[in-house]
């Protein structure tokens, strides 16, 4: 069984609410709250709050997908019906199976 990590009392808390940082946020812009105090009152960390305030680092993560979140469906799909099936299917396979599915969607275009 793996090991469950517990969080030490009073550690460094990562992370934020959108909620949070939405209220920080209009704090700051609308009613002229300094960003320290906009940050403590919402348990923020303080450069967060400011890159959410100059737009830095704001967006998604990592590389943009090649596949809609649709197409991801239909192929998991396909997968789970070919297991269902008997098939066995291995990282390899599945590598193949998504390459042809691209290769056709070029084909279409």
């Amino acid at each position: 069984m793996p090991r469950q990590h517990k969080r030490k009392d009073g550690a460094r808390k990562y992370g934020f609410s959108a909620e949070a940082m939405k209220h920080a946020v209009t704090d700051v812009r609308d009613n002229n709250m300094s960003i320290r105090r906009a940050a403590f009152l919402h348990d923020i960390n303080r450069t967060t709050l400011l890159n959410h305030l100059k737009a830095r680092h704001c967006g998604p993560v990592g590389r943009p997908t090649l596949l809609s979140p649709d197409e991801e469906r239909l192929i998991v799909h396909a997968l789970h019906k070919l297991g269902d099936w008997g098939f066995g299917i291995d990282r390899s396979a599945v590598q193949c199976i998504v390459l042809d599915y691209l290769k056709m969607q070029v084909n279409r275009m």
